[in-house]
Formats: C-alpha cells, sequence, structure tokens
C-alpha cells in the first residue's frame, strides 16, 4: 500500500483524554508541536489510527484533524520552533517537507 504524509492536529477538552491521545499518537507519529503530529502512513495505517482516536475522544467536546500533505509543500515558520530549522519530514528517501531558514523569511 502506498503511503502518504499526513498532518494530525487535535484540540481535546478534558486533561485525562487529552493525556491519552497524546500518548497514543506519541506512540504512532512524530510530534510536530504540543498538538500536532506528522505520519507517514498507507490508508489501512491511517484507519486504524482513526479508530483507535475515536475511542480515547468525546465526539462532542473533542476535535482531531488529519491533512494529507503535498508531495512537496512550502512552510512558513514564525516563533520559537520545535524542531531546529534544518529539520525534515521525509517519504522514501525523499523530502516531502523541508523546514530550512529560506522557509522562515
Amino acid at each position: 500500500m502506498k503511503q502518504k504524509l499526513y498532518l494530525i492536529a487535535y484540540d481535546i477538552a478534558d486533561p485525562r483524554r487529552l493525556g491519552r491521545t497524546a500518548r497514543y499518537l506519541c506512540q504512532q507519529a512524530c510530534r510536530v508541536q504540543y498538538s500536532v503530529f506528522a505520519a507517514n502512513l498507507n490508508r489501512q495505517q491511517l484507519e486504524t489510527i482513526l479508530t483507535d482516536l475515536e475511542s480515547i475522544i468525546n465526539s462532542r467536546e473533542d476535535d482531531i484533524r488529519v491533512y494529507p500533505l503535498p508531495p512537496h509543500g512550502e512552510v512558513l515558520l514564525l516563533g520559537q520552533q520545535f524542531f531546529a530549522t534544518d529539520a525534515l519530514l521525509v517519504q522514501n528517501g525523499h523530502s516531502r517537507l523541508e523546514l530550512t531558514e529560506d522557509s522562515v523569511s
């Protein structure tokens, strides 16, 4: 199955569910901000993660969003960064999103 790079972001209302969500996603993806993760997944892996997250969250109070990222994307950065500015998100040896000094300007 073909893999794609996804950005997963969440807003969880309850501190207990927030902790469970964060711990789960730390096992499945790479944290890029406190409530934002990146993961290289095929469709089946994505479906599994969504099913697992659905059992953790309260769908009336919490919000989880998954965005497929383009093969090559521009990144603009403001403020203190979680990763060094030369960090890369890669797939199959090809840069999918490159965070460079040029992206900051």
